[in-house]
């Protein structure tokens, strides 16, 4: 139950309420400022929030299971007891929690160790044990000041291609720590050290490793396979929840200290320096060989043909291509996978490109040839070395996150339309932003985004204006020129106002009429 939410409050008898706002004083926060910090992070709704720095309650109702009275886990043992052998464990971390030293986390190492040696001894199928092993392995790395990574030299590779890497370790305490090997299980390469890490001191260990020729790519599990209507298809129901892909390509580090061998491992990661920001990560790519990007998303041959004028719905469409590499040398053909009653001119287009991640932008000439009405789809292909390549390459970079890449596949939709369109002159006002405008183009419309100075100016040259997506939210301008606009519908110009929302709406009074969004 929450206020505001719903009008009907249960008895308070079966109400246990819970603060939600509690202050965590070793992160100096509270739990609504992280909240809101993790939903101004939602822009793309523009759902910025302030922070709230006092008591929030929130109310649960006991619906099944044994009630609870006074907390949410009421009668839940959360101690070591509910582990078989696990009361030697609950003093020894104690012990370890009452002696760290913040200016000495190193001194902990043999504390650690000790409380490492007592969770071996427990059940390890258990997974609290396993979960606390690992917990206790990451806190002995930490404590420890040990640093380890694999940084590939590019940050994308292909199938069968060698790759350069640098393994850094580093050991920034004083304790006795060697490394005793490092495993790259999926490149199968492993490489015996045993050497004792200097004090502050980086181990760096260039590498070259070829990746398997069948590598899969990086492309998110939920995106690997051809979408459903409504419903992503994912053959591996484990992976669901998983924010990410699990990494395929990691490096197993193997330290020995204080008796005990332990074994990290990490994810490959690229790292690189901007004159701006520092220092930088993304992800290690394995990309296709070549991949294409087309110009637009659909392709529209409209029947607009008026008295005088040809069929434009018959005349042919040019279709780009942009061509990128994923490694050196790559030569091969390129053509466009068309439905039946289309053709492309020419049939096929060779490519050679010469650098890594070159691009070369090549284009078709497309046109019906019987369809009347249809939607379809024109995909591209490029052959190399006789292995075909149908993806795409999409990379979404933001301050905020690290780039992410994609590999959709290849594809436009063809639209054959038997439209006639009256408004050929229409006038733009952006929003939030939409690719309406290039649709309207694509029917055969003269389009004008419309500016500070376009909506001083005489309105009635456009046979209709059109409103972007979320404009009376985003645009403060719209306000100043509301008046005019309404003249001009006054005077029986059409003007189309899409999708608005009604939070932070700059004016109640959007059309001609009262109305209201909800």
């Amino acid at each position: 139950y929450s206020p505001g939410f719903t009008n009907q409050k249960p008895n308070e008898g079966q109400l246990i309420s819970v603060d939600i706002s509690g202050y965590n004083p070793l992160l100096g926060e509270s739990y609504t400022e992280m909240a809101a910090e993790s939903r101004s992070m939602h822009k793309s709704q523009a759902m910025g929030s302030a922070k709230s720095r006092t008591a929030r309650i929130d109310y649960l109702v006991h619906k099944a299971g044994e009630p609870a009275t006074q907390d949410l886990f009421d009668g839940v043992d959360l101690t070591w007891k509910r582990v078989k052998g696990g009361e030697t464990v609950e003093p020894l971390v104690q012990q370890a929690i009452g002696s760290f030293r913040a200016d000495n986390p190193a001194a902990s190492l043999p504390a650690l160790a000790t409380i490492y040696r007592a969770l071996e001894k427990l059940d390890t199928t258990n997974p609290y044990v396993q979960e606390k092993k690992q917990d206790v392995k990451n806190l002995i790395a930490e404590c420890a000041g040990l640093w380890f990574e694999t940084n590939p030299v590019d940050f994308a590779a292909t199938p069968g291609e060698a790759t350069k890497l640098n393994v850094s370790v580093v050991n920034r305490s004083k304790t006795a720590i060697s490394l005793v090997a490092v495993n790259m299980p999926a490149v199968k390469r492993d490489t015996t050290l045993n050497l004792n890490l200097a004090y502050n001191t980086a181990l760096v260990l260039p590498m070259t490793v070829t990746l398997p020729a069948n590598q899969p790519l990086t492309q998110p599990y939920w995106l690997a396979n051809p979408k459903e209507k409504g419903l992503f298809v994912v053959n591996d129901q484990k992976l669901i929840g998983n924010a990410e892909n699990p990494p395929l390509l990691t490096t197993d580090y193997v330290f020995t200290l204080d008796g005990l061998t332990l074994t990290y491992t990490q994810p490959w990661i690229h790292k690189y320096v901007t004159a701006e920001d520092g220092e930088l990560y993304r992800a290690f790519e394995v990309r296709p060989v070549v991949t294409a990007n087309l110009a637009e998303k659909v392709y529209v041959f409209a029947d607009t043909k008026r008295t005088g004028e040809p069929d434009a719905g018959t005349a042919p469409k040019t279709v780009s291509l942009t061509l990128k590499s994923g490694r050196a040398n790559v030569s091969g053909t390129a053509r466009l996978q068309l439905p039946t009653g289309w053709s492309a001119e020419p049939a096929q287009i060779p490519f050679t490109l010469k650098q890594k991640f070159e691009e070369q932008t090549i284009s078709f000439s497309v046109k019906p040839t019987t369809v009347k009405t249809a939607e379809s789809t024109l995909r591209a292909v490029m052959t190399v070395n006789g292995q075909a390549y149908t993806q795409s390459l999409v990379t979404i970079e933001h301050p905020h996150i690290r780039p992410q890449t994609l590999f959709p596949p290849a594809e436009a939709k063809l639209v054959k339309l038997d439209i006639r369109v009256k408004a050929k002159n229409i006038g733009y006002i952006a929003g939030a932003g939409d690719e309406i405008p290039a649709a309207l183009r694509q029917i055969g419309c003269t389009v004008t985004l419309l500016n500070e100075g376009d909506l001083q100016k005489d309105l009635s040259q456009y046979d209709a204006i059109v409103v972007g997506v979320r404009a009376y939210n985003t645009e403060d301008r719209l306000l100043m020129y509301q008046t005019k606009l309404m003249v001009y519908v006054e005077n029986g110009g059409t003007m189309l106002v899409q999708y608005q929302t009604n939070r932070r709406l700059l004016t109640e009074n959007m059309g001609p009429y009262p109305f209201k969004i909800t």
